[in-house]
């Protein structure tokens, strides 16, 4: 009996010796067991997408350490699951993020996957991979290398990941942008979608460069054509935000400056100010404004402030260790200041529009409500308080400027119908004041010609009757008979003067009457056979309307008996209800129009006849001259 209990309490304490031995290893385990890195394994087995966020840790750390630290030092719990998120926004870095995944491949075949950062502005990424003996650098990328020593050469921070057959691999990647904005939206695709998905992109953005190219030739040649300075400052406008576009994609690294790695990390910052620079000139042309607007003096602050702010762009690269503060508040000036502009330039366009009814207000604030919005977005996203995902291909903000810029040209086209429009009024008023002034000076010519052949008739003309008289009562001088013939001549010429300055006919007769006894007389006096041909009713002109018509055609039969040498003239007149048609041809040796043009007659012919509101045309050759007058009837009242 004694013998059992003994070997019962010999059991007993073996057990608890077991127990003991147990607790103590796991106690002394705890922390090798929390430094495990987290392992959530992400299947390939199928050539799906891949949902990357559901299986990825996120760790972060204020110093940069080595893989080893972070897989073997490192609690567990100080990693986070990145699910449900798909974008995460660190706002400005204060520490060095680690990106933990595993990964196996369940294909019978080796696959290569590609792992996307969707962040192009990272400036050290580097790849690890683990193995037996610990984790291994596999490559290296971001914006701080020449682009050349990229493992894949894309716009993007892309690392390609080979998996054989069965294999299971765990990687570590760590980003660098100590100091500056960080938001990333991790993926990982299979070669074929990776494939796919990269050409559209590119397709995408060349499809834009395109587009905003033929955009700046337009407007460019628009600006020699029209020699309007909006084109210009559009044009430069366009080539800013295309430039921004690429530079916050790293397309500009790519293409532009490969080995220069100093480029990329100041570009967004200098392409922003760019564009925010010469949307400031674009809003001030574009909406008009004047000296007297309130908002125009705000907009040239603003502009001001991104000028001076662009050549400290230059601590966005040299701002590390002890200068890295520095980095951070020019970061938080460019965000503030840009926010205020696009704030500025909304209230501008919403006085001109509302205030001032511009119309084309209306288009800057259609175009850039959007692109306001999108770009006060990315303002909170860069600065960590939202994780929107904004920073995918093409983001709210790209789409934004496509929209603008399209809608601001389409502004542009709006603005010059307007101004057209604007332009006919304003010519159109122009004409009639014009016109009114033609018709006081005719009226006041008429009125000085009726005034002068009125006393012309009736002081000289009584004057030169006496003389007639007083030289026929004295026909017993030998002088008598010549004085007697030189003053009747005299007395004939001053009624034909006066006749011309106002014809007594227009009162009783009319125009036809007028032009009739015209050419009568010119057919006593000259040696020209003229011929007149009357259609129409006269008696349907108004005053001033025959009266100006009637010295028009009375310059032209002067110019006819002057300068044509011709034998033979015709004169048709034709009233209809709509117009006035005058056509006097002649048969002499032909009008020199280069010489006509500069006399007194023809420019007298001319400017009454634009007061007419008619069309004339004179066709010249050695055969003779034809004039044609075309005159709406109802031109003057």
């Amino acid at each position: 009996m004694f013998k059992f209990v003994s070997m019962r309490t010999s059991l007993f304490t073996s057990w608890i010796y077991k127990l003991i031995v147990f607790l103590l290893c796991l106690i002394f385990s705890v922390d090798k067991i929390s430094a495990q890195l987290p392992k959530d394994t992400l299947v390939i087995n199928s050539r799906e997408a891949l949902s990357l966020n559901k299986h990825l840790y996120v760790l972060g750390l204020d110093q940069a350490v080595s893989p080893a630290f972070v897989s073997l030092e490192v609690p567990t719990n100080d990693f986070f699951k990145m699910y449900p998120k798909e974008v995460i926004s660190f706002g400005v870095a204060k520490k060095y993020y680690w990106l933990v995944f595993t990964i196996k491949n369940a294909t019978p075949n080796d696959v290569v996957s590609h792992f996307k950062l969707n962040y192009a502005g990272v400036n050290y990424a580097y790849l690890y991979k683990s193995s037996v003996d610990g984790f291994h650098l596999l490559a290296k990328s971001g914006i701080r290398l020449p682009f050349h020593l990229r493992p894949y050469k894309h716009f993007d921070t892309v690392f390609p990941l080979s998996l054989q057959s069965g294999e299971a691999s765990t990687y570590l990647i760590m980003l660098d942008k100590f100091g500056e904005s960080l938001s990333i939206s991790p993926q990982l695709f299979n070669s074929e979608n990776f494939n796919t998905k990269e050409n559209n992109i590119y397709l995408i953005y060349g499809m834009v460069a395109g587009i905003m190219l033929l955009n700046v030739i337009v407007n460019v040649f628009l600006y020699f054509s029209l020699r309007q300075k909006i084109h210009l400052i559009y044009a430069g406008y366009v080539c800013a935000i295309c430039y921004w576009i690429f530079a916050a994609n790293g397309f500009d690294y790519q293409y532009l400056y490969p080995n220069y790695p100093i480029m990329p990390a100041i570009s967004e910052f200098i392409s922003t100010s760019l564009g925010l620079v010469m949307m400031s000139y674009l809003i001030i042309v574009f909406l008009d404004l004047k000296k007297d607007n309130r908002m125009l003096g705000y907009i040239k602050m603003v502009r001001l402030t991104l000028l001076v702010l662009m050549p400290f762009s230059l601590v966005m690269y040299y701002g590390d260790g002890a200068l890295i503060w520095v980095k951070e508040v020019y970061f938080y000036l460019i965000v503030a200041v840009s926010f205020i502009a696009v704030i500025v330039y909304i209230v501008a366009a919403f006085q001109r529009a509302f205030k001032d009814s511009y119309k084309p207000a209306w288009f800057y604030l259609a175009s850039v409500s959007y692109l306001a919005y999108a770009i006060i977005a990315y303002c909170f996203i860069l600065l960590g308080y939202t994780d929107e995902r904004a920073i995918a291909y093409p983001n709210n903000v790209q789409i934004g400027i496509m929209i603008e810029t399209i809608a601001i040209f389409l502004g542009i086209i709006y603005r010059y119908n307007l101004y057209k429009k604007e332009k006919e009024m304003l010519s159109e008023q122009i004409y009639e004041q014009e016109k009114e002034t033609i018709r006081q000076i005719l009226l006041a010519q008429e009125d000085e010609r009726r005034r002068l052949a009125q006393d012309l008739h009736d002081d000289l003309g009584a004057t030169l009757s006496s003389l007639v008289l007083y030289a026929s009562n004295t026909s017993d001088y030998p002088e008598s008979d010549y004085l007697v013939k030189i003053s009747k001549k005299a007395l004939s010429d001053l009624r034909l003067i006066s006749h011309n300055l106002l014809p007594n006919a227009f009162v009783d007769y009319g125009l036809f009457n007028v032009v009739q006894n015209k050419l009568e007389e010119l057919n006593q006096f000259s040696n020209i056979h003229f011929k007149l041909k009357l259609a129409g009713d006269d008696k349907s002109l108004s005053h001033l309307f025959a009266v100006t018509l009637f010295r028009v055609v009375n310059e032209l039969l002067n110019n006819v008996v002057k300068h044509s040498q011709a034998a033979n003239c015709i004169l048709e007149l034709i009233i209809t209800d709509e117009q006035v048609v005058l056509i006097l041809e002649d048969d002499g040796i032909g009008m020199k129009l280069d010489e006509e043009v500069k006399g007194m007659g023809i420019r007298n012919v001319k400017s009454r006849v634009k007061y007419l509101s008619g069309k004339i045309n004179i066709d010249a050759n050695k055969n003779g001259t034809t004039t044609i007058l075309e005159i709406p009837k109802n031109s003057v009242k």
